[in-house]
């Protein structure tokens, strides 16, 4: 009888150590996703002669290029025809360019 008692109670102190010890493990795991951010309001605004579309929740626009590529991302990333083809019309959609 008491050697179940201290099996018992080895087996409980193991358990609640196992618990303490994996919380702080699993708080430094780390897994941000640091390329993507929801960017507030997305529609229509405009002020005086103005006019400002936006999208909401997509990942950040931008150009990206390395050797002979270029990558242009995001909905509105090649609004200002950064990744446009040279052409006579601009192509909105995330597009590689070579």
């Amino acid at each position: 009888m008491k050697q179940k008692k201290i099996k018992l109670l080895v087996s409980v102190v193991m358990l609640l150590a196992l618990l303490l010890t994996s919380g702080g493990a699993l708080a430094q795991s780390g897994d941000p996703i640091l390329w993507w951010t929801v960017d507030g309001g997305g529609g229509r605004s405009s002020a005086d002669s103005y006019v400002l579309y936006g999208t909401i929740g997509q990942a950040d626009a931008a150009r990206l290029s390395s050797g002979g590529y270029v990558l242009v991302g995001g909905f509105w990333g090649a609004a200002d025809g950064g990744g446009v083809v040279a052409t006579d019309h601009q192509v909105f959609l995330p597009l590689l360019v070579r």
